[in-house]
């Protein structure tokens, strides 16, 4: 935790009790290359693993996983892998974690209060409320806007499983598996039209000539790589979410 500062390849694990694992307030900071896995904290409101607060605050390249917010006396909990205050994500994978304790909780995947989502995979969480990306109605100052984003198997028990469909406006770029209607910067398709199923390894790297490949907005992207270092931009844009498909002729070796 601290103020200002570059946090680069820790392995977060196992937090049990209080809030964030890691913390950049509003002087700024960068986390980077990252995993947040199996953290449980326990204080109110927010038991997010990594909470980013300001303008300056930044988190790329990271995986968010298997986290399981468990907020006291069924109270309300935003963020299980990450809480935004004006901050930005880009290039992340955010998958597989859940909140069980409160239907008041939302976004085991990203709490933006406000934020920037850039570029990230969003997949298979599980909460109460919004269990994707959740752009919170909040009046406090910071850039709003998901852009290049996919979120697809995030269920809900009682509300939008992706989004928080109140502030739609704000996502642009976006590929969902559920309808939103009156919002044209979020295309559905299902899980199979998105991703590439034949390679076990990376298993949500775009399918080529679907939804997420060569569609996304080149403006808003920063990082010159996807999450595992491969070159952005390889075709005529962009690819949607944390994963960009090699070129045609182009061959990956998975060790």
């Amino acid at each position: 935790k601290g103020s200002v500062g570059i946090f680069k390849s820790p392995f977060y694990e196992y937090l049990r009790n209080g809030g964030a694992g890691a913390e950049a307030t509003a002087q700024g900071g960068i986390v980077s290359n990252c995993v947040f896995r199996n953290m449980s904290g326990g204080s109110f409101y927010s038991m997010a693993p990594l909470q980013l607060s300001g303008a300056n605050a930044l988190a790329t390249h990271c995986v968010f996983t298997n986290n399981t917010p468990k907020p006291p006396e069924k109270q309300a909990c935003a963020g299980g892998a990450i809480l935004l205050a004006g901050a930005r994500i880009e290039n992340c994978l955010i998958a597989d974690n859940r909140q069980d304790e409160s239907s008041a909780g939302s976004a085991p995947g990203v709490y933006a209060n406000p934020g920037l989502v850039v570029n990230c995979t969003v997949v298979r969480n599980v909460s109460g409320k919004v269990a994707g990306v959740h752009m919170a109605n909040t009046s406090s100052a910071g850039a709003r806007r998901v852009v290049n984003t996919v979120m697809a198997g995030n269920v809900s028990r009682n509300g939008s499983g992706n989004i928080e469909q109140a502030q739609k406006a704000y996502y642009d770029h976006c590929v969902v598996d559920e309808t939103i209607v009156n919002a044209p910067g979020l295309v559905k398709a299902t899980w199979e039209e998105m991703f590439d199923g034949s390679k076990p390894r990376r298993p949500y790297m775009p399918r080529r000539k679907g939804p997420l490949y060569n569609t996304g907005d080149t403006s808003a992207v920063q990082d010159a790589t996807d999450l595992l270092g491969y070159r952005r931009r390889a075709g005529k844009a962009v690819d949607i979410g944390a994963f960009e498909a090699p070129p045609l002729g182009f061959s990956i070796l998975v060790r």
